[in-house]
């Protein structure tokens, strides 16, 4: 794989720094404009599995019902970083997949992490 490097007519959002790859339709800047290289890189890469990650999350959701990033990891063998970068895409696709729950629950470390839930599946729906 090339290492990015910019072309005319790429897009760079104001404030956000969003590059090539970095946003897919309804989806979170993937890299920030500050960011390395490196995470570019990663960015450029997300659709090669991307797809798989959400599926799986979503599946492990629906399977064992709301947890943290860090139970989601658990049911589903991914890191916690992968698993967290899913989830606000998750939330923002048309329809949603997944759900903010108000609750919270202690982390590894103690901290309060979010606790996600799947979107109910209607009759009509996915």
């Amino acid at each position: 794989m090339k290492p990015w490097s910019p072309q005319p007519g790429d897009r760079v959002l104001p404030g956000q720094g969003v590059l090539p790859f970095t946003r897919l339709a309804g989806f979170v800047p993937r890299a920030r404009r500050t960011d390395p290289l490196t995470s570019h890189e990663a960015a450029a890469r997300v659709p090669e599995f991307g797809d798989d990650h959400r599926d799986r999350i979503v599946a492990a959701l629906r399977e064992h019902g709301p947890g943290t990033c860090w139970d989601i990891a658990g049911w589903t063998g991914l890191d916690h970083v992968r698993v967290a970068r899913r989830m606000k895409e998750l939330e923002e696709l048309k329809p949603a997949r997944v759900v903010r729950t108000s609750s919270k629950r202690p982390g590894p470390t103690g901290t309060g992490c979010t606790v996600w839930a799947a979107v109910s599946v209607t009759a009509g729906g996915n």
